[in-house]
Order: C-alpha cells, then structure tokens, then sequence
C-alpha cells in the first residue's frame, strides 16, 4: 500500500491572476462551512477534513467569485512542459502548469530541488 502525501487543496484562477484556497468540500453532508478539501495527487484521490469521505480526485472546475470558471486537471505523472505552458507554482515535489489552453495541470515535476 503507497504512502499518504495529502496536501491542502488550491487552484489557480487564470482570469483574475489569484490563487483560491481553502476549497470547501460542496454538498459535504455535514455542511460546508469549515469544511476544507485536499489532495493526494499519489493516489489520485481528494477528501473532505470535515466528513472524511475521499472520492476518486478527476479534473474538476472552479467557480470563481471572479465569474471565471477555471478547468484544473490531475495528473499522477512528470507534467511535460510545452511551448506557451507557464510554471505557475511549486510546492515541494509538484508543480502547477498554465496550459496555453487555459488549463491548470498539477502533476509532479521531474527535479524536486531545483526550484523554477
């Protein structure tokens, strides 16, 4: 069985250059206030730190309060860099990638020391 390597869940809104945080788990059965989400990008997988519950982590969207709806993908692989991607963040061994599509990819990255 692999290790956990939960981190709190964030996303990047393309539109008004701001990151989210504190994602609330929508529809949590006990309520969403208080209710954050994480990431286990290992095991491809997302849970709720109120209800506990984990579901299979897929590309979901994002409702900013911008009006943007932000597309962020999941990948459990290296994320290959193409012409016009923009490193948007590092946060240990994973990096965020804008696509030139306007996607958001989080995946890891292929030199976790060396900083971008």
């Amino acid at each position: 069985m692999s290790t956990r390597n939960w981190k709190k869940s964030k996303i990047y809104c393309r539109s008004c250059k701001r990151w989210k945080n504190d994602i609330k788990h929508c529809h949590c059965p006990r309520g969403e206030k208080g209710s954050l989400t994480w990431v286990d990008i290992e095991n491809l997988e997302m849970g709720c730190n109120k209800c506990n519950r984990t579901w299979t982590l897929e590309s979901n969207k994002l409702h900013c309060s911008c009006g943007n709806v932000q597309r962020t993908q999941y990948v459990d692989t290296v994320v290959a860099l193409e012409e016009g991607d923009q490193v948007i963040a590092t946060d240990g061994d994973m990096i965020y990638v804008l696509t030139r599509s306007g996607v958001v990819v989080v995946g890891y990255r292929s030199f976790p020391d060396i900083g971008y």
